[in-house]
């Protein structure tokens, strides 16, 4: 909400990231073997600024990082690394981001109710337990 004023913009912003992700996964790896670094560079900058916008901060530094190396060793050695974190955000977002049609189908539920899963959802991520993770986002289906 810092970076981008509205719930609204944050929630139109966070589904075209995780709608591109496979897409511009793939072209970043494909630039970065061609070494194509102009290319390279553009969608590595993209990526830092619409990581960085979501609240993805750990894959905005990562993408800052690479995004600033000056030589071909670098961006070699750390860009799978930063590409398995943003294809990561597929199975985190997946429950956010549901296609139009599955929405339909969904019922709007209160702040309130909301608000409970949320902190239901961060008590999980802080004991790191992923059963109760996976409970919680079945229950928020």
């Amino acid at each position: 909400m810092e970076f981008l004023v509205s719930k609204d913009l944050f929630w139109k912003v966070l589904k075209v990231f995780y709608k591109s992700i496979d897409k511009k996964a793939t072209l970043i790896k494909s630039m970065e073997k061609e070494e194509d670094w102009t290319g390279y560079t553009v969608e590595v900058h993209a990526l830092k600024n619409c990581a960085k916008q979501i609240g993805a901060l750990s894959l905005s530094d990562k993408a800052a990082v690479l995004e600033k190396a000056g030589n071909a060793d670098t961006i070699h050695e750390n860009t799978d690394e930063m590409l398995e974190q943003y294809i990561g955000y597929i199975g985190m977002l997946a429950p956010f981001c549901p296609d139009e049609e599955d929405a339909a189908d969904k019922k709007d539920i209160s702040n309130e109710v909301l608000n409970e899963y949320f902190s239901k959802m961060r008590d999980a991520v802080e004991n790191l337990d992923m059963d109760y993770m996976e409970e919680v986002i079945k229950d928020m289906d």
